[in-house]
């Protein structure tokens, strides 16, 4: 709304109140001009219709003629200041008027001297009843529809609560059928009810998380927790997930984050559970690969956990559409569309609330990156690198080779192997391998220990190891097979080698510690 300019007037020529009564007359606002005595001598119809009296009814009174007392006594003093000051005022305030009407006014009042030297002050009123009235509506509108949000998150904890009941007893059941003499088959569907039982928990969590957010009953805690620790069980929890769809689940951790740090240890597991799980849905070959790196500086670490897929990515001009919020999301294309419902749109929320953001980029045919994004309290500086264990010190010194045909594994493994004080060398297939193997016999400085991937194309996993176990050169070498299959057959097919031990991904760094113990181990018996 634009303001009238206001300021004090002294005629210096003819009096000119009679022109000035003219100009007033023909304004849209409610003007009038008092005495020096507070006696009205002119007003427009503006004013006169505002106060519910007629032009006529009003010349010749005062404030207290025509208004209650208490609001009299304000004009009064209000219509004094300008005087004494021979300035101007602003104000907003209520007034009634004769109709028992109540309107909501910005009153702007300012000096005038007549050439007769007569003193006034001048009005000028704006009536602000529809804005007040509208804001009223808005504020009684935001009451409503947050009653209304409290009332659905309400309902939502007891619906949630309803459906976890049964759920539970579900559960229930099938852990007491885990108890039972089952074969493998029955254990592998089992444990297929036992995930999509645990997803739907998660899913109950998610829809009831995004109602407490919306009625604004979210918190967000500060606790202790270990990035290392939280990643690899998120992993591992999720492996069968990845095995049931031959995907490489892959675990990245730079090695010098801090080992504690200060957040929502919850809520970062909650959105990395969701965008992981989302990853391992829409990727139908390949791999996904969770990372996290960070910088500390001072007392606080920046974090970044990403979660990249080699899915089918997503359209450039659909990017939009995916990190928009849940109730917007409505052009998705129908293979990403699952992407950007409740788990995308709930990880944003709380990525915001943590402080942190959520960034996705994607490219058709190459997957799809979302990296999460924030900055933690530091428990100490001390980094998670920890010592090399005496038991496997035989194996840090000797010549060790990852064969896989995907690099971040090699590059997850190489960084889990540094923590352990080790080195290895790369071979991007079976071929290559063979080749180093050979040429490494030949110069007198053999490979001891090989971890090498199951699923590879051209010759896999097994078909190497079988090469190996059949070749006398390398009879003191042994094997870690890193797989993606979890299946008791191809585990012993590897085993029954002797030469090799069957690891499932996504491999935690405490059993790859122990199985390269047990390869410590095992040469150690030899030389003896």
């Amino acid at each position: 709304m634009s303001e009238l300019p206001i300021r004090s007037v002294e005629t210096t020529g003819e009096d000119n109140l009679a022109l000035l009564m003219q100009i007033i007359s023909l304004l849209p606002n409610a003007v009038h001009i008092k005495t020096s005595d507070h006696i009205w001598v002119e007003m427009n119809d503006a004013f006169a219709t505002l106060m519910g009296y007629t032009r006529e009814e009003m010349i010749g009174k005062t404030s207290f003629d025509v208004m209650p007392r208490d609001e009299a006594e304000l004009a009064v003093a209000q219509d004094d200041e300008v005087l004494r000051s021979r300035g101007s005022n602003r104000n907003i305030k209520q007034l009634k008027n004769h109709k028992g009407e109540t309107r909501w006014v910005e009153a702007q009042k300012c000096y005038f001297k007549s050439a007769s030297g007569k003193e006034y002050v001048i009005g000028v009123l704006t009536d602000l009843t529809e804005l007040k009235q509208r804001e009223a509506d808005l504020v009684e509108a935001r009451e409503r529809a947050q009653s209304a949000t409290r009332a659905r998150a309400v309902f939502l904890a007891n619906m949630g609560s309803d459906i976890r009941d049964p759920m539970n007893r579900i559960s229930k059941m099938a852990r007491e059928l885990r108890d039972s003499p089952l074969d493998h088959h029955q254990l592998d569907v089992l444990g297929k009810l036992e995930r999509s039982g645990n997803r739907l928990f998660r899913i109950i969590d998610d829809i009831m998380d995004y109602s407490r957010i919306d009625a604004g009953l979210m918190s967000i805690s500060n606790n202790r927790f270990n990035p290392n620790k939280l990643v690899e069980n998120l992993a591992a929890s999720l492996g069968p997930t990845a095995r049931d769809k031959r995907l490489d689940l892959i675990v990245s951790i730079d090695p010098n984050l801090p080992e504690f740090v200060h957040g929502d240890r919850a809520r970062i597991k909650q959105v990395l559970m969701n965008l992981t799980e989302n990853a391992l849905k829409y990727t139908s070959k390949g791999h996904v690969h969770i990372s996290v790196g960070g910088r500390v500086l001072d007392d606080t670490a920046t974090l970044a956990f990403t979660v990249k897929d080699s899915g089918p990515g997503i359209p450039p001009d659909k990017l939009k559409d995916v990190m928009a919020d849940l109730l917007e999301t409505t052009h998705v294309a129908p293979e990403r569309r699952g992407v950007s419902g409740l788990g995308l749109s709930l990880c944003r929320r709380l990525a915001h609330l943590m402080g942190g953001r959520l960034d996705i980029s994607s490219r058709m045919g190459k997957g799809t990156d979302i990296r999460l994004t924030l900055t933690v309290g530091l428990e100490t500086n001390v980094v998670s690198m920890k010592p090399v264990q005496a038991s496997i010190e035989p194996v840090a010194r000797n010549r060790i080779l990852i064969v896989d045909d995907i690099r971040a594994n090699y590059d997850a493994l190489r960084t889990q192997l540094k923590r352990l004080g080790m080195t290895a060398e790369y071979a991007a297939n079976a071929r290559v391998a063979a080749r180093k193997l050979a040429s490494a016999f030949t110069e007198g400085l053999p490979y001891s220990l090989v971890l090498v991937d199951y699923l590879m194309p051209e010759v896999d996993g097994l078909l190497f190891v079988n090469s190996i176990a059949r070749n006398q050169n390398y009879a003191d070498t042994e094997i870690i097979v890193l797989s993606s299959v979890n299946d008791t057959e191809v585990e012993e097919c590897f085993t029954s080698t002797g030469l090799a031990t069957y690891l499932c991904k996504p491999v935690h760094s405490k059993d790859l510690e122990l199985a390269i113990k047990g390869v410590a181990l095992r040469q150690s018996l030899k030389v003896a």
